[in-house]
């Protein structure tokens, strides 16, 4: 038995390492390569999250830490849940998940709160240390489960974004198939809580060995398909000084700072990205109404509002181009184009060449 064990204890090992490796992988490439520095935010907390409960579950050889890190390793597990949530609504729409989902992340506080607050006035345990209190640890897993669970019902809510992702002419399979995995695994974790809850005879490394597998085979996922659905960067210390907004004194001091908005709107959120963005969602981003927002962008920017778009659309897709491994139809889907005509006629006007013949004159 005592073999048996030391064995199933390295295997464990090897699989966080694996994992942890992983995951480093996919952080390095979003922080070098992913153009919208928003948009890498969650995806970097997430993997960094799912790090760290694989370094946890390596470091429990340290045993006379066993039981702080134990409590990081189900917090780093409760954490996953809500982080996948906010991530599939990132990864559906192709923006920044707004702040108001993120309440979900503080779902496992509440439950860690409400655990030893139970336990402190001895509901839980006789004694309020853990150290051995096993049913501790049973609530704590089905609270886990719960946060889980409500978590991934909240998606019911945004039913509609599984269509949202059909409909992407780019990378729309890869995002499916990606928002399927993060869905499946999760649902094999809430699972797993669950059951060591309600079983308490369940052996702890059996069950944490069953997380790490799901978590390994998700981060392995996410691994080939990630890469896929980010294309290599653009260089965003490049970017045009000429966009940045006139100040000619023809504005008001409100709508200068409605012209930097819209300015870092562009050049860091990146909405023109989107295909169906329009200036009715732009002026709703500002709380202005359309007429206003033309008149700003006419004033500050000295163009309309499509050739604002079309002027960051063309600039980020002549780095994009810059790269051979690319093709032309990914790079016009990317930067926001919804068919490759389009792109190419307003690429042409705007620089005098077609989108391959500017890519041959950059590689010569």
């Amino acid at each position: 038995m005592s073999i048996f064990f030391d064995i199933s204890f390295i295997l464990i090992e090897w699989l966080a390492i694996t994992g942890l490796a992983q995951c480093l992988l996919i952080i390095t490439y979003i922080l070098l390569r992913l153009y919208n520095i928003r948009q890498a935010v969650l995806p970097v907390f997430y993997f960094l999250t799912l790090a760290c409960a694989f370094c946890m579950q390596f470091a429990l050889r340290l045993e006379d830490f066993e039981e702080t890190i134990r409590l990081a390793l189900w917090g780093g597990w409760a954490l996953v849940p809500p982080f996948s949530y906010l991530l599939i609504l990132q990864i559906a729409t192709g923006q920044a998940t707004r702040f108001k989902h993120y309440w979900v992340v503080i779902l496992p506080l509440f439950v860690a709160i409400a655990v030893f607050g139970a336990n402190n006035i001895g509901h839980v345990c006789e004694s309020p240390s853990i150290r051995d209190c096993r049913e501790i640890y049973e609530f704590l897993h089905l609270g886990s489960g719960i946060v889980g669970a409500v978590s991934l019902l909240l998606l019911f809510g945004h039913s509609h974004i599984f269509e949202e992702i059909k409909s992407r002419k780019q990378g729309g399979y890869e995002r499916y198939w990606l928002v399927i995995s993060l869905i499946v695994t999760n649902l094999g974790a809430i699972a797993i809580n669950i059951y060591r809850a309600a079983q308490p005879e369940l052996p702890t490394d059996s069950a944490d060995a069953l997380l790490v597998i799901i978590g390994l085979s998700f981060s392995y996922l996410a691994t080939t398909m990630f890469f896929r659905i980010y294309p290599p960067a653009l260089d965003l210390r490049s970017e045009d000084k000429k966009r940045k907004p006139a100040n000619t004194g023809e504005l008001s001091p409100a709508e200068y700072a409605i012209a930097e908005k819209i300015h870092e709107l562009m050049t860091l959120d990146k909405l023109y990205h989107e295909q169906s963005f329009s200036r009715a969602d732009l002026a709703r981003e500002l709380n202005i109404s359309e007429n206003a927002l033309s008149a700003i962008i006419n004033t500050a920017f000295d163009k309309s509002f499509p050739q604002l778009l079309n002027e960051h659309r063309v600039e980020d897709a002549k780095r994009m181009l810059e790269n051979p491994e690319i093709p032309v139809q990914t790079v016009a889907f990317e930067v926001g184009f919804n068919s490759l005509p389009s792109f190419n006629r307003v690429f042409k006007t705007m620089t005098g060449l077609s989108p391959s013949a500017y890519r041959n004159q950059k590689l010569s």
